[in-house]
């Protein structure tokens, strides 16, 4: 399931001899549905999760391509779009792996422009080597806003269904490039 301002997109996908193979895909516009006549659409200067906000709509369009795409399946990863979600790569200093949870968030108010409080956010570390070669730690950082990851797992949880992941759209597209063999690595993204 991906999840944006402007439309919901539904696939079923399964990993065959090793390759994805995507057998149906329907994609719900959310503009008639979630905006009443004459209403406005909000701009946001970093998150644009209104949409979250009318659970009822967003469970409905859901619902609808859940049953277009003949999904048998109660397991779902979400995909958040960027309007949702900010992801951001950097390099930062080796400290040992005990730390990296408080280092990561110092390192980190350099790269998001606004206080992390109130954001759900998850890193995944990588050996990194910076322009000069020196060793680094390569951070791949992904944050939501609290409130919206909770009304994701909401309206998700409340149709019967099974988030085994909940990510940020640019992760779920390195992960399915792994998956096809374009990327080769370990099975973790790579930026």
């Amino acid at each position: 399931i991906f999840l944006g301002p402007d439309s919901v997109t539904l696939a079923v996908a399964t990993v065959s001899g090793g390759k994805p193979a995507v057998s149906k895909v329907v994609t719900i516009p959310l503009e008639k549905i979630l905006m009443p006549e004459g209403e406005a659409a909000k701009k946001r200067a970093f998150f644009d999760t209104d949409f979250l906000s009318r659970k009822e709509a967003l469970a409905r369009a859901i619902s609808s391509g859940m049953v277009e795409i003949g999904a048998r399946t109660k397991d779902v990863v979400v995909s958040l779009s960027h309007q949702v979600s900010i992801t951001r790569y950097f390099l930062m200093n080796p400290v040992d792996k005990r730390f990296w949870k408080t280092s990561v968030q110092m390192e980190a108010k350099k790269y998001i422009p606004f206080p992390l409080d109130g954001l759900n956010n998850d890193f995944m570390v990588t050996p990194g080597i910076s322009e000069a070669k020196k060793n680094m730690l390569g951070v791949l950082l992904g944050v939501t806003p609290q409130l919206a990851l909770n009304q994701v797992l909401g309206v998700v949880r409340g149709l019967g269904l099974n988030p085994i992941a909940v990510e940020p759209s640019h992760c779920s597209v390195m992960r399915q490039w792994q998956v096809a063999g374009v990327l080769g690595g370990d099975g973790q993204c790579q930026v």
